[in-house]
């Protein structure tokens, strides 16, 4: 056995907070393990940025996955000299049995036409290192789409930013900062700088509600905010995706902003326009899932409703609505029972 994986008495978890602490930051990681792999950059990274949104010690990660605390330490501060092979492997396997148990809890999700659609551009932007812009109603599913992307592909690599209401550059660049495991302390600059150093063309940038940057900053402010988006990719050369309502499409190719967006949208190979309302196919895998037949009569008319004027995510709260109600009842869902639950929202509605 490797004598970093064992614990002597000289190992043993400090309870001094300097050293216990994970007092890191991605760049930082960066810098230390810039001439490893890539095979064991992306093993490290992995098991850093599970630490950081963990909110772990090196105490956790030396219980996590084995190695000392002085180990992780050396190694998160580029002053390891043993075999980090040997790290690598140990980290890899921890990832297996972290990701099972992610999967074992993690909520349903059912992936739908829509799903695919969405996936095979954040791939492609990654794969092409592009710019993609995707756009589509409220409620049809796009973020539930994205936040799954991020759980289940590269973890640690995938970044997944929801923009801010009444946006700037610097709350954009402190949530990029925040989701990448950097402080979101100090300047705008810094902060900027920092994410830079901190990306590079093995992640995907993956940037929710882009229509905020138009609706609240006036025009000046949202070119900056956009503009900033923009220099990220060109200076990492990671992949991009922007995602957006059809307010998002509308600013970039006929808005006021047309014209400073030029940049931009012209780096954006992929416009990618989803479609407003879930197809019949995918409807039927969420009413399938509660043990549904098709529907009809009533039930059929309040789901067509239900789809056309709100989307997908009102149909599925009253699905789940329904399936708790016969659960009360120690019941087998039915209609029946989507339909109670729809009426009883009305009521209260009225």
């Amino acid at each position: 056995m490797n004598k970093d994986n064992q614990t002597t008495t000289t190992d043993k978890p400090s309870n001094d907070r300097r050293t216990n602490h994970l007092g890191f930051s991605r760049d930082m990681i960066m810098r230390s393990i810039k001439d490893y792999s890539d095979d064991q950059k992306s093993a490290i990274l992995w098991l850093f940025t599970v630490a950081k949104k963990s909110d772990w010690k090196l105490t956790d990660i030396e219980a996590a996955v084995g190695y000392s605390t002085t180990t992780w330490h050396k190694l998160f501060r580029g002053r390891f000299e043993g075999n980090v092979n040997n790290v690598c492997k140990a980290i890899k396997s921890y990832r297996r049995l972290h990701e099972e148990r992610e999967a074992a809890v993690a909520p349903d999700f059912i992936k739908t036409s829509l799903t695919k659609r969405i996936w095979d551009a954040c791939d492609y932007s990654l794969i092409t290192q592009s710019v993609v812009f995707l756009w589509g109603e409220n409620q049809i599913g796009k973020t539930e789409a994205l936040e799954e992307y991020q759980r289940t592909h590269n973890h640690g690599q995938t970044i997944l930013v929801r923009l801010p209401a009444n946006c700037s550059t610097l709350l954009v660049a402190k949530e990029i900062a925040k989701e990448i495991g950097l402080t979101a302390n100090g300047t705008f600059g810094l902060i900027r700088e920092r994410i830079f150093d901190s990306l590079d063309h093995k992640n995907t940038l993956i940037c929710d509600e882009m229509h905020q940057a138009l609706l609240t900053n006036g025009k000046g402010g949202s070119i900056k905010v956009l503009e900033f988006i923009r220099e990220i990719h060109d200076r990492t050369k990671c992949g991009l995706v922007l995602c957006g309502t059809n307010v998002w499409r509308d600013g970039v190719n006929k808005g006021e902003h047309r014209k400073m967006l030029g940049q931009l949208r012209n780096r954006g190979i992929a416009h990618i326009q989803l479609e407003d309302r879930p197809k019949k196919i995918d409807l039927r895998k969420f009413w399938k899932f509660y043990g549904l037949d098709d529907p009809e009569g009533k039930a059929l008319s309040i789901v067509n409703d239900l789809v056309a004027e709100f989307g997908l995510g009102k149909f599925v709260k009253f699905l789940q609505a329904g399936a708790r109600l016969a659960a009360k009842r120690e019941e087998t869902p039915s209609w029946e029972h989507f339909i109670t639950a729809f009426r009883t929202l009305a009521r209260f509605s009225k």
